[in-house]
């Protein structure tokens, strides 16, 4: 009977104890899980929303940059022959006229002489000539100054550039990069720690040129400083160059701090 009224009784710590405890721990494990899920999507959002507004603004930006320029091309109907504009990121305007695009060598009269140039046979192997000492030669311009981080015959390597940051800052990155030949190119950004150990490995981001058909390619990409976290480190990466003629340039690097 005492064995009997025993087992009653670890029966009843069991169902009065030990199966509460056990939902309450699956209870808790469950809402955890939701809770990670729902602060991944919130950060997600937040990134999207950022990056729209980055996109707003450089809309903003390039609409006022246009609206100033049509402004002047109607008080100077030689403005599009002049090549100095009030902005220093425009490079060129021309006409719209009947629905096609008028550039500004097809209305200088010298334009016909320019292109019989370029049809001769000298002429294009000497502009030949001095693209491949661009590269080559390593004299190659930026995209807005002089200078450019330059690599060649790389198979896999980068320029890195280390920052401090704080865990829950969000970041902008931002560069362009143009190539010749084979070879990729790309940003990765990591993470270490105050004193420079590397942490967070899972959290590196990569991204990639896009994928405009200009010599200079935009990569752009939203970072956010994970826990941990002292330093964000920049590395702009190139691989899969198989000879010294194979070159890739970066310039105009950039990092702001998003609000």
């Amino acid at each position: 009977m005492a064995s009997l009224a025993h087992r009653r009784q670890v029966l009843l710590f069991i169902v009065a104890v030990v199966l509460p405890c056990a939902v309450l721990v699956a209870l808790g494990v469950l809402i955890f899980n939701q809770e990670r899920e729902l602060r991944e999507r919130r950060r997600a959002d937040e990134r999207r929303l950022v990056t729209r507004q980055i996109r707003r603004e450089l809309s903003a930006r390039l609409d006022h940059i246009c609206l100033n320029e049509a402004a002047r091309l109607q008080d100077d109907a030689r403005l599009p022959l002049s090549n100095q504009y009030t902005d220093a990121a425009v490079a060129l305007v021309a006409r719209l006229l009947d629905g096609s695009v008028v550039l500004p060598w097809e209305e200088n009269t010298n334009g016909e002489q320019k292109r019989q140039l370029l049809d001769e046979a000298t002429f294009a192997h000497s502009i030949a000539e001095g693209e491949l000492a661009e590269f080559a030669g390593g004299k190659a311009h930026g995209a807005s100054n002089k200078g450019s981080a330059r690599a060649s015959g790389v198979a896999n390597g980068c320029f890195i550039q280390g920052h401090a940051s704080q865990p829950g800052d969000r970041y902008a990155v931002r560069a362009v990069t143009r190539t010749g030949g084979r070879g990729d190119t790309w940003i990765r950004v990591r993470w270490q720690t105050e004193d420079g150990k590397w942490i967070a490995e899972n959290k590196d981001r990569i991204f990639l040129p896009d994928e405009t058909l200009g010599p200079w390619r935009e990569i752009f990409g939203v970072v956010e400083v994970p826990d941990g976290a002292g330093r964000l480190v920049i590395l702009l990466g190139v691989g899969r160059q198989e000879s010294t003629e194979d070159i890739a340039l970066f310039d105009d690097v950039s990092l702001h701090r998003l609000p």
